[in-house]
């Protein structure tokens, strides 16, 4: 299993035992608000399916997605991978942390991080990532790490009943 050490947390691949503390990390309507794939309320049964699906992932030989947990002291305290993976070519970063730990420089230094996966392990060209256009947090933390704003994709997604504009960042090699 591997396992990427930064300076306070670490990247792990998700395992059973993480079901409570990710079902607790990410049941919040803030982190609901932000992202486009997390139900809210967030349940056992959301976490249970989310760690099995990703546990299927990680025995297939060619890989589609390569998720990791953010780790402070054995919780699951976020989420970050790399998702929709053309062999060789492009995939798509996505990301998540729990509330209490906004601001604190983790999803920073956890997308370097990621990026040598993508870059070197999986030997991507291309990484986007997808950000509300009125997250400001996350498109922060993508520019400090070098992602350019390509564009607004308007009115790109529906959630809740109201469309709204993504913003489309990248990062080439």
């Amino acid at each position: 299993m591997k396992t990427i050490k930064g300076k306070n947390f670490i990247l792990r691949k998700l395992k059973r035992s993480d079901i409570p503390s990710l079902a607790k990390s990410l049941n919040n309507k803030k982190i609901y608000e932000n992202t486009l794939r997390i139900p809210y309320p967030y349940t056992i049964k959301d976490a249970k399916y989310w760690i099995e699906k990703n546990i299927r992932e990680e025995r297939k030989e060619i890989k589609k997605n390569s998720d990791f947990a953010i780790d402070i002291d054995g919780e699951v305290i976020g989420g970050i991978g790399i998702s929709r993976i053309e062999k060789e070519h492009k995939g798509e970063l996505g990301y998540w942390l729990a509330e209490d730990y906004w601001g604190q420089g983790i999803m920073t230094e956890a997308i370097g991080l990621i990026e040598k996966v993508a870059f070197k392990d999986l030997k991507l060209k291309r990484v986007t990532a997808h950000v509300f256009s009125f997250n400001k947090g996350s498109a922060k933390v993508l520019e400090k790490n070098g992602y350019q704003l390509e564009g607004t994709m308007k009115k790109d997604v529906k959630k809740d009943g109201k469309y709204i504009d993504v913003l489309l960042y990248s990062k080439v090699k």
